[in-house]
């Protein structure tokens, strides 16, 4: 039972890091009958912890973890706040758990969505904003491979452009 709870965290996890181009991890809870695992997966591998919570047995133990989770910022839960969906239309940007069914933010083809990154710039110490106008590379956005998993081609948000080459 729980090998079979594990593969399906595992592969939640997985889908998260691939379709949530702006969430640097994923963590999961996996109770399995009485016993409660946490599970922490990044673009370099998964952790879990070493000893499960009985939750029966130590039920404040388990209580806490459920309390954590609730008050936890967006960035503790894996959201990257330097990311940011962009509307090429009018200039807005927003961050991905707040943009609701707003259609105007997310296009069909995950690789053409538009996303505000704020990055470190060439003056030592600031920082810019680049607009990402296509991902090159997303295919394997989930798993570590070399030095960046994701890339996009990108112009400098302080350089105006036309809506229209925008693909």
């Amino acid at each position: 039972m729980f090998d079979v709870g594990m593969r399906q965290a595992c592969s939640y996890l997985h889908l998260v890091l691939r379709e949530q181009l702006d969430c640097r991890f994923g963590i999961a809870l996996l109770l399995c009958k009485d016993e409660l695992t946490v599970l922490f997966n990044d673009r370099s591998g998964l952790f879990c912890t070493k000893d499960s919570i009985n939750i029966h047995a130590d039920p404040r133990k388990f209580v806490q973890v459920i309390a954590a989770f609730s008050i936890l910022k967006p960035c503790q839960i894996g959201w990257d706040l330097q990311m940011k969906v962009y509307d090429p239309e009018s200039g807005d940007t927003r961050v991905s758990y707040h943009v609701g069914d707003e259609t105007r933010f997310f296009k069909p083809n995950l690789a053409k969505t538009h996303w505000e990154i704020d990055i470190p710039s060439n003056v030592k110490g600031k920082r810019e904003k680049v607009i990402t106008l296509a991902a090159l590379s997303i295919s394997r956005s989930e798993v570590l491979c070399g030095r960046a998993t994701l890339v996009w081609e990108v112009i400098r948000k302080a350089t105006p452009f036309n809506t229209n080459e925008v693909r």
